[in-house]
């Protein structure tokens, strides 16, 4: 079979313009009524594309019985269909982060095959590097999303791409035969991100996926920049729920340049924090794809006068025990003084490197930049030396850990599928949460772009409807969830931009689960953009521990 060609530059136009139209029908649902309890037809429909406004009765007053179609306002609506919104302006779901509710939809002809991985009844999405012991959580969000979310007469389709390896343990070869799978014998429309899309490897297999017109959304390291996400010849196909890695590093730069620079590394061991702070930056390189690159956190350093020794760069192989080169790396570092490490990686390159330092028995900062879901993941953190632990703390751009039964992603998974309880997850292993948590978060985001590029689907129609829709992000960045703000601009593909401060307890056993340590959130979890970070963070990491009247959460 032929490699599948991307949509022409009219069908982009059409795209456009079809997205116009839905930002119309999305601008309604300011004035739609919330329909709270079992699906009913709303007091105004808000319209999806090609739908019919209908105008209810007013609930105070007896209506009369209709004598014709056209008296009868909810004529032909099959009210099992109507989903139910949520909030006000309307959202799909309980979820702060979803999109606009388009609770109904009366057209017959959704097109048929509007591109390829669509049907007239199914939309095929694959999820590369399927774990087993996720496939009940996935198929309870497949049903949530088939459920909850308005995709014109058509059903998610997922299917699991059973690969050899994990991704980052791939050779090119290997990307460019599970591409051509993913394409010719699973049809995809759109991939989501892998279980180890930390290692930022993905990206390889993304851009492989691009030139064959198939949508990804990441929810991982990324190792791109906001450039060749947003403007680069793949942009049209990729998409991220963090932001890219240099933007990452610009936060880190606001924020340390204005907290950490030119002072006592107060977070380090008993021999070093009396210091003034010295940086040392690692850097993850892979074996195999694309690799990080920590040019933007170098150059924002060095403008603020920081105290910098020359980088480091490692090689990393996502199943082997150990970094080639750590002791000696970390030794040589220790030698120039360095108080305080930051990493250009991902979460495992970082734990590696906290096992070789325990073994020199040396205790510096750990400085979390956010790339590589540091500082995000406290399942991974049992396996880490808790004398290492102790001294890491910094930006976290993922979402704040709160009870299991609250979380979005578990409520979406349970409604799907009930016998998905608490119970349940805290059965499973150490990452199924948040396995389950990345699937949802990617599914969320294909979800979005689909029921708002309306019955004409197409890569070009999703990503008007994602770059065009306004999310309601309700309580964005503040208590409870202290959820991210969510939506993508004109030429923006990354989800969220804002980013909070966490930092390790080991005295508190985290949210439905037996383990001891967990990441505690500064200022309960608050989010902060660029150009907003305070310069007054560093005394809340509490380096000789958190005071009883001050709350991890």
């Amino acid at each position: 079979m032929p490699i599948r060609k991307p949509t022409s530059g009219l069908g982009r136009a059409m795209g456009l313009a079809h997205a116009a139209l839905v930002l119309v029908i999305l601008a309604l649902s300011a004035s739609i009524a919330l329909v709270t309890s079992p699906p009913a037809p709303p007091t105004t429909a808000q319209l999806a594309p090609g739908s019919r406004q209908v105008e209810g009765p007013d609930e105070a007053t007896e209506s009369p019985e209709p004598t014709a179609e056209a008296e009868n306002p909810y004529a032909g609506i099959d009210r099992s269909r109507v989903r139910r919104c949520v909030g006000d302006p309307p959202r799909q779901t309980e979820d702060p982060m979803s999109p606009p509710c388009v609770p109904y939809w009366d057209g017959e002809d959704n097109g048929g095959e509007t591109a390829p991985g669509v049907t007239e009844t199914q939309i095929n999405i694959v999820m590369p590097g399927g774990i087993h012991q996720i496939v009940k959580g996935i198929n309870g969000l497949v049903a949530h999303f088939n459920e909850r979310y308005e995709f014109y007469g058509r059903e998610l389709n997922v299917q699991f791409l059973q690969t050899e390896e994990f991704l980052s343990q791939l050779n090119p070869a290997q990307y460019a035969a599970y591409a051509e799978e993913i394409d010719t014998e699973m049809n995809a429309f759109a991939v989501m991100s892998p279980s180890d899309s930390a290692m930022g490897t993905a990206t390889t297999l993304y851009d492989l996926l691009a030139e064959r017109g198939i949508i990804s959304v990441d929810v991982g390291a990324g190792t791109r920049s906001a450039a060749e996400l947003n403007e680069g010849p793949n942009a049209l196909y990729q998409w991220s729920f963090f932001e890219p890695d240099d933007v990452l590093q610009q936060h880190f730069v606001e924020w340390a340049c204005t907290n950490l620079v030119g002072q006592p590394a107060i977070h380090a061991g008993d021999d070093l924090d009396d210091d003034t702070r010295r940086f040392g930056v690692l850097v993850q390189r892979n074996a195999v794809g694309a690799s990080f690159d920590p040019s933007v956190l170098l150059a924002g350093l060095e403008a603020c006068d920081a105290d910098l020794v020359e980088p480091q760069e490692l090689t990393f192989e996502f199943g082997a025990s150990e970094i080639a080169g750590a002791e000696t790396t970390l030794a040589r570092l220790r030698s120039q003084g360095v108080t305080s490490l930051a990493c250009v990686c991902g979460n495992h390159f970082i734990g590696r490197m906290m096992i070789a330092a325990e073994e020199l028995g040396w205790h510096p900062e750990w400085v979390s930049t956010g790339i590589g879901s540091q500082a995000s993941d406290a399942n991974l953190a049992p396996f880490w030396p808790p004398e290492q632990l102790a001294h890491f703390f910094g930006l976290a751009p993922a979402t704040k850990a709160i009870p299991l039964p609250e979380r979005p992603w578990f409520a979406a998974a349970r409604e799907g599928d009930p016998t998905i309880t608490p119970a349940y997850g805290r059965e499973q292993q150490s990452n199924w949460g948040r396995s389950v948590e990345q699937l949802y978060l990617s599914l969320l985001i294909i979800a979005s772009g689909i029921q708002g590029a309306g019955p004409n689907l197409t890569p070009e129609t999703f990503a008007a409807a994602l770059q065009g829709t306004e999310f309601p992000n309700p309580g964005a960045a503040a208590p409870p969830l202290y959820q991210p703000r969510v939506g993508f601009g004109v030429g923006d593909h990354a989800f969220i931009e804002d980013v909070s401060l966490t930092y390790w307890d080991p005295t508190i056993r985290p949210y439905d689960d037996p383990q001891l340590g967990t990441y505690c959130y500064v200022n309960g979890g608050a989010r902060y953009q660029l150009g907003g970070w305070p310069s007054d963070t560093v005394s809340k990491f509490y380096p000789e521990g958190r005071p009883d009247d001050v709350s991890c959460w």
